[in-house]
């Protein structure tokens, strides 16, 4: 019989709080509130008497994390009321509010995300919350911090074919949506002046890479560094989807965890301690996630990043599984509709979780190959990681690549060179454009490289397989039974050593 210690008492009981997550994500019943209260009363009482017994209070933990976090994410759905912005759905209304993030501009409109604070009723002002995206043309531009009236019909998000646009929405609190509405200034500069200043700076920082990059190689970079792929052809956006590399143009915590593992290789490599390579990298990561303005996407994957560095740093990567536990658990408290609703967060986790249970295994398959500009590290970090985000992708998309293995080991590598040398260019083309023009020849040439890899290897006719989506029970078995292999692979390793 298992024996319960401390710790296992401790992740039990995390993994009761994102069961409930789950399981009141995925099961649309509003609980009553009186049940959770009496569950949740019965389970600290049941703790407090009994703290002693470790069953009891394995039990007692594990009931009260699991109504924790029913109720966390019932907290987060809304209640639609005369005081929220989607009651007034599928009607004509005017509006005043804020902008409240940088525009979306797209190939033939702008997206916005206006924070709405009134709303007018039978010719008065009313205290209304809530955003609503709207729908624009190109020009005039709109900028974080305006003040807008609006006036237009206000729509529910809807799913859209398969894509679910209403839960995609939902995760950001969106409700309501308004398209080509009449739109006035009232003011500008109503935002954070902090926020503004870095929205700002990143525009500049911008401006430099596509005065020193051609077309595609400019929207490649834009697309790694600032998360817009504007330039980018679809017939390229195709080819990284068809060889399994279309991380490599996101800000996810896919793309950020194995790119901060690879950059420790990198300087542990380059002759740096493993200390000093484990700051080195917390002030690359730092520097960037200041120059891209705090995007919510890039704070969780680098949180996800910092973690699997840690404890590479540590030497406990096999042991870190309690950590990347409360990571989660802090970014679904935060929002709980990440779990079901943001395959980013659903990468990132499954990266890190791959990184860890897999890569020690992988390290003794691979331990001939040279350390050399962290090759190793590379072909480790990116198998690793790939061996428990592929349940997810084949779900989300439909879509198996066959060579991606091989697609990621040869691209990877260059990838934190093109981001370091990049960034630094750019940096230095906020004083000179021009020498900044010269430091991004080996940019060009490193995307280049990987605009040639990708498009051959997304030509080739048998470079991905098309298969039915999973149903997401049948990922959540892949899931169970990858875990339970590991498990009893190290079980036997143990006992060989026992």
């Amino acid at each position: 019989m298992m024996q319960l210690t401390k710790n296992k008492i401790f992740v039990l009981s995390l993994i009761c709080f994102i069961v409930g997550i789950a399981g009141r994500s995925w099961i649309e019943f509003d609980f009553n509130w009186l049940i959770i209260y009496i569950f949740i009363l019965t389970s600290v009482t049941t703790i407090f008497l009994f703290y002693k017994n470790k069953t009891v209070l394995a039990i007692g933990l594990s009931i009260l994390f699991l109504f924790l976090g029913i109720a966390r994410y019932q907290l987060s759905l809304p209640k639609i009321d005369k005081q929220n912005l989607a009651f007034y759905n599928n009607q004509e209304v005017v509006l005043e509010g804020i902008v409240c993030q940088e525009s979306d501009i797209r190939q033939s409109n702008a997206k916005i995300n206006l924070q709405v604070e009134k709303i007018l009723i039978d010719e008065n002002w009313q205290e209304v919350k809530g955003k609503v995206l709207i729908t624009t043309f190109l020009y005039p531009e709109y900028n974080y911090g305006d003040r807008l009236e609006i006036k237009g019909k206000l729509q529910p998000p809807e799913q859209i074919e398969d894509f679910k646009y209403d839960r995609y929405l939902a995760r950001f609190n969106i409700y309501s949506l308004m398209y080509y509405p009449r739109i006035k200034v009232i003011q500008a500069n109503q935002g954070n002046k902090i926020y503004a200043g870095i929205l700002n700076f990143k525009n500049k920082f911008k401006k430099v890479i596509d005065l020193s990059l051609p077309g595609e190689q400019a929207g490649i970079f834009g697309a790694m560094t600032l998360g817009s792929r504007r330039g980018v052809s679809e017939n390229l956006v195709q080819n990284f989807s068809l060889t399994g590399t279309s991380h490599v143009m996101a800000i996810s915590g896919l793309h950020i965890t194995i790119i901060v593992t690879i950059l420790m290789g990198l300087l542990i490599g380059l002759g740096l301690k493993r200390s000093q390579a484990f700051y080195g990298v917390i002030i690359i990561l730092f520097l960037y996630v200041v120059m891209i303005g705090f995007p919510a996407s890039a704070m969780r994957a680098s949180l996800m990043g910092l973690m699997v560095l840690w404890a590479m740093k540590e030497g406990r990567l096999n042991q870190s599984t309690n950590a990347l536990l409360i990571v989660a658990c802090v970014l679904l408290l935060i929002n709980p509709k990440l779990l079901r609703d943001d395959l980013g967060f659903k990468l990132s986790f499954g990266a890190v979780l791959g990184i860890i249970l897999v890569a020690p295994l992988l390290e003794k398959v691979f331990h001939k190959l040279p350390e050399t500009l962290g090759l190793k590290s590379s072909i480790t970090m990116t198998l690793s990681a790939q061996v428990f985000t592929l349940p997810l992708i084949v779900l989300s998309f439909g879509n198996l690549s066959v060579i991606s293995p091989i697609a990621n080991v040869l691209i990877l590598p260059v990838v934190p060179l093109i981001m370091m040398l990049g960034l630094g260019a750019s940096l230095i083309g906020l004083i000179s454009l021009k020498i900044a023009q010269i430091l991004f020849w080996p940019v060009w040439l490193l995307l280049t490289y990987i605009i040639k890899i990708v498009t051959w290897f997304g030509e080739l006719n048998f470079s991905s397989l098309k298969i039915e989506r999973l149903s997401d029970g049948l990922v959540i078995v892949l899931y169970l039974v990858l875990i339970w292999v590991i498990w009893e692979f190290k079980r036997a390793k143990n006992k060989c050593r026992g």
